[in-house]
């Protein structure tokens, strides 16, 4: 058995991304989760009282460099995903056959629950995403030393409009410096809207 656990982006629900994978379904044995994060008011959203799915709280929209770091709403969401993936472990799905990813906030969930878990993952992918913590020995602190070599693909448009390039390429920089022995995969995608091209999820699958 084998497993992917796709983390949806900002408002959006588990059940949006389930389309885009649909060509994975055939193959033997695999599990695919879309969890839908919970509902809470998002700081970046100040004018708007509406609740939103949110993976963790955000201070700057569009998401831009100047994104607080870490956070205790970050640490939850990395609770929530260790808690999905212990219970694919315990559902008999080996830990080394699971991928982790995400879009846009998913992404950088996906990041900080996948490289702090204790067992050794198969892989890791954000697209249009970017990592909370971007100083490369902070970053390496929350590393668990079972996914030091993870292998990752991290995908950024060069002129995305919801997530600035410059924090998506200051994410990749701190994750080539905590994990010099993974192999990081950085895709500067030439495109001005926040969705993947298909060939991103193509590379990312």
């Amino acid at each position: 058995p084998c497993a992917l656990l796709w983390l949806h982006g900002l408002g959006d629900t588990g059940a949006g991304w389930e389309h885009r994978f649909a060509s994975l379904e055939d193959l033997p044995g695999l599990r695919s989760l879309f969890p839908t994060a919970p509902v809470r008011h998002v700081r970046a959203m100040a004018a708007d009282e509406a609740q939103l799915a949110a993976w963790f709280d955000l201070h700057t929209y569009p998401v831009a460099l100047e994104e607080p770091e870490d956070g205790d709403t970050t640490r939850e969401a990395v609770t929530l995903i260790h808690e999905a993936l212990d219970r694919l472990v315990a559902d008999g799905v080996p830990s080394d056959r699971v991928v982790v990813g995400g879009f846009s906030q998913g992404g950088a969930a996906a990041l900080a629950g996948g490289l702090s878990y204790p067992r050794r993952l198969a892989g890791l992918v954000s697209i249009s995403g970017w990592t909370a913590l971007r100083s490369g020995e902070s970053l390496a602190r929350t590393v668990h030393p079972a996914n030091g070599a993870v292998p990752i693909f991290f995908s950024a448009g060069t002129a995305d409009r919801v997530v600035a390039f410059r924090l998506a390429r200051r994410s990749y920089e701190a994750l080539a410096a905590a994990l010099p022995d993974a192999h990081v995969t950085f895709a500067k995608v030439d495109r001005g809207g926040h969705p993947p091209k298909k060939q991103e999820l193509l590379a990312a699958t």
